[in-house]
């Protein structure tokens, strides 16, 4: 019995040590890492105002994205920032039909206060 266990021991110590080491020399490159270069001066997330009726305004944005249904994960994943009454939205998202009901979406939670900086996808 204790050469089995030491043996399922030794199995795992060995698997464990292993796997990680596989995983680590696949590299992937982050999907917008050469967009947030055109962005090093603009607001970011600790830019963010929190003044609370720009929080509520950002948490219902990032409500509305979550429920609409058809959004890419990129989509889902837009950064939007609220800096000094003015609402920014980055990011890639899939295609033209989601940038636009992105921009509804914004429209009708911020008005005419926010400026869409997103991108399609290239090739999509």
């Amino acid at each position: 019995m204790r050469s089995k266990t030491t043996g399922i021991l030794c199995a795992l110590v060995t698997v464990t040590c292993f796997i990680p080491r596989a995983l680590a020399d696949r590299v992937i490159d982050a999907d917008n890492t050469k967009q947030n270069a055109d962005y090093r001066n603009a607001p970011t997330a600790q830019d963010q105002s929190n003044e609370k009726s720009q929080v509520e305004q950002t948490a219902e944005m990032r409500r509305a994205l979550m429920k609409e249904k058809g959004l890419s994960v990129n989509a889902q994943n837009i950064k939007i920032v609220s800096e000094q009454g003015q609402v920014f939205l980055r990011g890639p998202v899939d295609n033209s039909r989601e940038k636009q009901i992105i921009d509804a979406l914004a429209n009708h939670c911020f008005g005419s206060n926010y400026k869409n900086e997103l991108q399609v996808k290239e090739g999509k």
